[in-house]
């Protein structure tokens, strides 16, 4: 594990240098017990506590084409909502070869 945190604080000096000041978040790992840990997380789910139940939203087929996000969430205690949503975006060049 303390391999992986200092492998994190060399990606984030390095991509902390390549933007502007002050545009990234400091990081620093956690404590469990006496030991550094990594907080994880993924913008596709909120915990079902946090929200209420019209928030709740069904995942876009393009996202989870085989439901296998949505089956994922099935009983737990996390859902999907609008909040949630995540957003792709594809660059693509026309005849002319204009870039959009």
């Amino acid at each position: 594990m303390r391999d992986s945190i200092s492998a994190i604080h060399a990606i984030h000096h390095t991509f902390s240098r390549a933007v502007p000041d002050n545009s990234m978040e400091e990081w620093a790992p956690t404590m469990f017990e006496d030991y550094q840990a990594i907080d994880t997380g993924n913008r596709y789910f909120t915990n079902r506590k946090d929200v209420s139940s019209s928030e709740v939203v069904r995942f876009k087929a393009c996202v989870d084409p085989d439901g296998i996000l949505e089956a994922a969430s099935e009983g737990t205690d996390v859902v999907h909502t609008w909040e949630n949503e995540v957003e792709y975006f594809e660059l693509s060049t026309d005849t002319g070869g204009q870039k959009r």
